[in-house]
């Protein structure tokens, strides 16, 4: 099944929060951060001429969007407005 966000609507894939930290501490669920940074993976129509495009890495805010559960899609998706990404990171 494809989901293809409307409006301003765009789904991301977060990158998961580290289940250890660099010391080797395991972190539970619940001590872990919330993500702020993942890949686009579509935009809606309205989307698309914000300087952002398909494959991108961006950093968006931390208590955005809906998390999406979709027959056949990927784990980690948030469907958020293009207004909730600060930028994206380049190399």
């Amino acid at each position: 099944m494809k989901f293809e966000p409307l409006i301003d609507m765009v789904v991301i894939q977060t990158v998961i929060a580290p289940e250890k930290t660099e010391g080797g501490i395991v972190l539970p669920d619940s001590a872990r951060q919330k993500p702020d940074e993942g890949i686009i993976l579509s935009l809606g129509p309205d989307a698309k001429d914000h300087g952002v495009e398909e494959g991108d890495r961006v950093i968006f805010g931390k208590y955005v969007g809906l998390e999406l559960s979709i027959p056949g899609m990927q784990d980690n998706v948030l469907l958020i407005h293009i207004s909730d990404i600060y930028g994206r990171l380049v190399k």
